[in-house]
C-alpha cells in the first residue's frame, strides 16, 4: 500500500514539474519576443533580476525598482535562517532575539512583497499601454505572464510606441 502511494506521489510530483517548465518556457519566450519588439535584448528573459529590469524599463517604471526583488531573496533568507535558529536554541533569551529579529524580517519581507505586486502591475500596465492594449490586458500580464506574454510577443499587429506614457 505504501510502495503505491510513493509510486503516486513521484507521478504527480512528475507533472508538477513538467507543468512548471512548460508554465517558464512560455513565459521566457513570450518575454523574449516583447523585449525585441521594445528594442531590448531578447536574452534579458533568460536572467531573473535583469528580465525585470528591462520589463521596468520598457514599462515606465524606474528600472531601480527591479532590485527590490533581490532585497526580498536576502530579506527572506535571513528571515528564514533566524526562524530557523530561534527554534533550535535552547537560550530562552537569545531564542527571544531571534525570534523577534525574525518577526522584523517577516514584516520587511511582507512590505517588500507588496511593494513588488505594485511595481510590477505598473510596469504591466505601462507595457500594455505601449503596445496598444488595454489596462485590463496589463492585468493580465502581472497576474498570467505565461499566457499574456505570449500573446502579445506573437501579435502581428502589436506595435511598440515608446512615446506612450
Amino acid at each position: 500500500m505504501t510502495a503505491m502511494v510513493v509510486i503516486l506521489l513521484f507521478i504527480i510530483m512528475g507533472i508538477l514539474v513538467i507543468a512548471g517548465l512548460a508554465i517558464a518556457i512560455l513565459t521566457i519566450v513570450g518575454e523574449w519576443k516583447v523585449f525585441e519588439k521594445a528594442g531590448k535584448p531578447g536574452w534579458a528573459a533568460l536572467i531573473p533580476i535583469y528580465d525585470t529590469f528591462v520589463l521596468y524599463q520598457i514599462g515606465g517604471v524606474n528600472p531601480y525598482f527591479a532590485f527590490i526583488n533581490l532585497g526580498y531573496s536576502v530579506f527572506s533568507m535571513f528571515q528564514s535562517l533566524l526562524s530557523s535558529i530561534s527554534q533550535a536554541s535552547r537560550n530562552d533569551s537569545s531564542s527571544m532575539i531571534f525570534a523577534l529579529l525574525s518577526l522584523v524580517l517577516a514584516f520587511i519581507v511582507l512590505a517588500l512583497s507588496i511593494a513588488m505586486l505594485v511595481f510590477k502591475v505598473m510596469a504591466s500596465l505601462g507595457l500594455a499601454r505601449k503596445f496598444g492594449k488595454s489596462g485590463a490586458y496589463g492585468v493580465g500580464i502581472a497576474l498570467l505572464p505565461f499566457v499574456f506574454f505570449p500573446m502579445l510577443g506573437f501579435d502581428k499587429e502589436a506595435t511598440y510606441n515608446p512615446e506612450i506614457k
